[in-house]
């Protein structure tokens, strides 16, 4: 949860939409304003829901795309 992320500030957060004990929209708004990116897996529809999100990828997810945009 959030205090894990208080306790180690990771480099980017791949964040699900699907996310089975939250809200993916209340989480990527902690994150962004914690200053951590986030990389969104999500679908078309959900795109503009989030603007708070660093990156953005519509399933089935590119792989190559996805660490490509991770690692730079």
């Amino acid at each position: 949860g959030r205090s894990a992320l208080d306790a180690e500030r990771p480099d980017v957060a791949l964040v699900d939409t699907r996310l089975a004990d939250g809200d993916a929209i209340e989480l990527i708004d902690y994150l962004s304003d914690a200053g951590i990116p986030a990389a969104v897996v999500g679908s078309h529809a959900e795109r503009e829901r989030l603007p708070g999100a660093s990156a953005f990828f519509v399933r089935p997810v590119v792989t190559s795309s996805l660490v490509h945009t991770v690692r730079h």
